[in-house]
């Protein structure tokens, strides 16, 4: 999501936007994630997930909880944001290259 003024995303300490959870309780791939803006205008995108290395590997429990504000834990899930100019419809689907998660597997993402 872009940040307010003043916030360079990966520059600053400083982060804006949503930080949740996904549980697959079988094996699935993520293609992409459904939100919402709460204003007009142009906005970006960037989607990031947590890095398996630093939680165990495949199948385990990598939580965003207490790893928000370090980006050494997390990766880019797509290599560039999502860039939409919102005019109305508020809905968007920011898609990302498959994210393929193991059944039983927490990932934290922003």
């Amino acid at each position: 999501i872009t940040p307010p003024p003043g916030i360079t995303p990966g520059v600053t300490a400083g982060y804006w936007g949503v930080a949740f959870d996904l549980y697959a309780s079988r094996a699935l791939s993520v293609t992409s994630i459904h939100v919402e803006a709460i204003s007009n205008g142009p906005i970006s995108v960037w989607v990031l997930a947590r890095k398996r290395s630093t939680c165990g590997g495949v199948g385990e429990v990598c939580s965003h909880w207490d790893f928000e504000t370090n980006l050494a834990f997390w990766e880019l899930a797509a290599p560039t944001p999502t860039q939409v100019m919102i005019n109305g419809t508020r809905l968007l689907e920011v898609k990302i290259p498959d994210w393929d998660m193991a059944a039983g597997e927490t990932r934290g993402f922003l």
